[in-house]
């Protein structure tokens, strides 16, 4: 990862490799350095042997691991491109060793130029395959993984790209402007020297090369171009030289060039002449002048020398014309300059005069702008059968003229009445300084007086319905009702409920037409009650249940029975078996009315009363009696008993003495039942005979 350095830690940096000097070659045999910054440079390197043991960590910026005992080796590339590989061998604790390779001592390691091996590595050579360029210094760094002690071997893939290659024989012309002033600063530049490690610049007593006084070397590749200020003094002849140089090649090739130092001469700049609407004029050195004059300042040249710059500057006066007022309609422009102008107001536009300045022109434009808009309804209903149209609002010297389809004039003001549909015509005029503006608005008024359609509807009150609901519909906007009907019934509800068989008639009133319309609703009722007639019964000693019924009109009635003894049933025909009155509530199945009825229920359970009575007593000269036995009317049946004896007649004659019992069964059943005693004397006399 490349480090970015502040601006003063660069500028710290700059100084340094001013005054910095090549790193020096290596003395045979010299170990590696531990410190990059006290690298030497090998001239060859390749097959070197050292050992990681004996090092102590330091610094590697942006190294691919961590550093324990790192040693450096200083070389010039001798190749574009290199494979940098170490063989470890005798490593303490297997892990072997890791390499980088760096372009300078303060930088990153270059792309692809760092191995940080692997642990349990010993065996394993590293490498790195990189970039180079011929002639710089380079410093590979060896370290031992997690601080393993190993000796190793390092190889090279060119061998030639760790052996130091001769410098170029020459170098070319400086480049650089020539004169100067005092004091100019000004970048000089030599091509590249190849296999140059280093350039230095020597320069006359007084002048600085990159703010230093020289000679100062500068470490390739970016040596060979320097910032270069001249001395106080002016003059002719003064030189600049440059030579090349790398650490195994000290001796490299040297130019010189001759610059001399000039003062600048003042710089008359070409006169202005300005309008008075430019001004202020701004001098080409920033300082404003609002009046006419010669101007000079001292500036400072792309050298960085002082030159005095003089200029004349004129302005002209302002011209200023006021116009007469420009009248137009609305939506018509009037052009001033080139310029159109559409609204009212009171305006200023600059012009440009023939001398090529502004020219202020003052002027008002007046905007005639009448107002044609009809305001007001536009149907003639029944309600409404005239209506008042209104011109809206106007400027006060408007003309309003109303007109007919046909262009008619019809009246004029700002209302008018109309009585009839068709197409009006408002037309608003204004005038003024000759010019006549006219503008026009056209309503048209229509008709509506139809009446609206209308139905309604009625129905049927009964007795078990007491009430109806009327309806009504209608096409008529926002309606409202009026009803009238039997018995004084009114309604303002557009389905009011009535009690009252009859005819009711409804009005409807549009509330956007104010025409009306009219139907009629019949409600018809049904309130008979059922006919009825109920028969009862009556009940004997013979016939103790007997039916009672009920016939009604119409048919299919609901029947309710109360009596006696909470007698209750729901038949047309229920048995009774009391005496009394009974009462029927019949209720129509058509129309719900009801009716009631009653009858009664007779009991006859009277007894006959039966008599019984004899002729006298049965004697000898009397051997029969004849029984009587009463009542002896009405169907009454008659049933004797005695000894020895019955009869069913109603006056039997017996012929024994004793006791008769007569039972009288009357026609509703009953019995009654008398005895009578029939005495009887037939003993014969005592008669004795004698005889003799």
């Amino acid at each position: 990862m490349l480090r970015k350095l502040s601006l003063f830690a660069m500028l710290f940096f700059s100084a340094l490799q001013a005054k910095a000097q090549l790193p020096p070659p290596c003395d045979p045999g010299q170990p590696p350095a531990d410190n990059c910054s006290d690298a030497c440079i090998y001239c060859n390197f390749n097959g070197l042997s050292s050992m990681t043991s004996g090092y102590t960590p330091g610094s590697a910026p942006g190294f691919c691991g961590s550093i324990e005992n790192e040693q450096w080796l200083g070389f010039i590339a001798g190749a574009g491109s290199a494979t940098f590989t170490a063989t470890p061998s005798n490593c303490t604790n297997g892990n072997g060793i890791q390499i980088a390779l760096y372009a300078d001592c303060g930088s990153t390691p270059i792309p692809n130029g760092c191995n940080g091996g692997s642990q349990g590595g010993a065996g394993n050579p590293v490498s790195v395959s990189v970039t180079l360029t011929p002639g710089a210094n380079y410093f590979l760094l060896i370290d031992g993984y997690g601080g393993d002690q190993c000796d190793f071997t390092i190889s090279v893939s060119p061998p030639s790209a760790v052996q130091a290659p001769p410098i170029g024989n020459t170098i070319q012309q400086i480049q650089g402007p020539s004169p100067l002033c005092p004091g100019a600063t000004a970048t000089y530049t030599v091509p590249p020297v190849t296999n140059a490690g280093a350039y230095t610049w020597d320069v006359p007593a007084g002048w600085l090369v990159n703010g230093q006084p020289g000679p100062v070397t500068l470490i390739a590749p970016d040596g060979n171009s320097v910032q270069i200020t001249a001395g106080p003094t002016t003059g002719s002849n003064f030189q600049v030289c440059v030579s090349a140089a790398n650490s195994c090649y000290p001796d490299g090739p040297s130019i010189c060039r001759t610059i001399s130092v000039q003062n600048i001469p003042t710089t008359t700049l070409p006169p202005e002449v300005i309008c008075f609407e430019d001004a202020p004029y701004i001098l080409p050195w920033g300082d404003e002048v609002f009046t006419s004059g010669t101007y000079q300042t001292v500036l400072q040249s792309y050298l960085g020398c002082d030159s005095t710059v003089r200029q004349n500057v004129t302005i002209k006066n302002a011209l200023i014309s006021n116009q007469p007022n420009k009248v137009i309609c609305k939506g018509d422009c009037v052009t001033v300059c080139g310029e159109e102008f559409c609204d009212p107001g009171n305006y200023q536009v600059i012009c440009q005069s023939f001398q090529g300045c502004d020219s202020t022109i003052n002027f008002a434009v007046q905007v005639l702008e009448p107002v044609a808009q009809i305001n007001g309804n536009t149907v003639l209903t029944c309600s409404q059968n005239s209506l008042v149209l209104t011109a809206s609002p106007s400027p006060p010297i408007t003309l309003f003229t109303w007109r007919n389809q046909s262009g008619t004039p019809l009246g004029s003001g700002n209302t008018f009445t109309v009585t009839a549909p068709g197409t009006y015509i408002l037309t608003a005029t204004m005038s003024a300084s000759g010019l006549q503006c006219t503008q026009a608005d056209t309503v048209v008024i229509t008709g509506n007086t139809v009446p609206p359609t209308l139905t309604a509807s009625g129905g049927n009150l009964t007795c078990a319905a007491s009430s109806v609901v009327l309806g009504t519909t209608t096409n008529a906007g926002t309606p409202t009702y009026v009803w009238a009907g039997p018995n004084s019934f009114s309604s303002t509800a557009a389905n009011p409920s009535v009690t009252v068989a009859g005819t009711y008639t409804v009005t409807v009133t549009s509330g956007t037409t104010g025409c009306t319309a009219t139907a009629t609703a019949v409600v018809t009722g049904n309130t008979t009650p059922p006919v009825l007639a109920a028969t009862g019964a009556t009940l004997t000693c013979a016939v103790t249940s007997a039916p009672i019924t009920v016939n009604s009109n119409p048919a299919g009635s609901v029947f309710i029975w109360a009596g006696p003894n909470s007698f209750s049933s729901s038949t047309q025909t229920p048995t009774v078996t009391e005496a009394g009155t009974y009462t029927v509530t019949v209720t129509s199945s058509t129309n719900g009315c009801t009716a009631t009825a009653t009858t009664t229920v007779a009991l006859n359970n009277t007894p006959p009363g039966a008599t019984a009575t004899n002729a006298g007593t049965i004697s000898c000269p009397t051997p029969t009696v004849a029984l009587s036995g009463g009542p002896g009317t009405g169907g009454n049946t008659f049933s004797w008993s005695g000894p020895n004896f019955s009869s069913v007649l109603q006056n039997p004659t017996v012929d024994t003495a004793g006791i008769y019992t007569l039972t009288v069964t009357g026609t509703n059943g009953c019995t009654s039942t008398a005895s009578t005693t029939i005495t009887g004397n037939t003993t014969p006399p005592d008669a004795g005979a004698q005889g003799g």
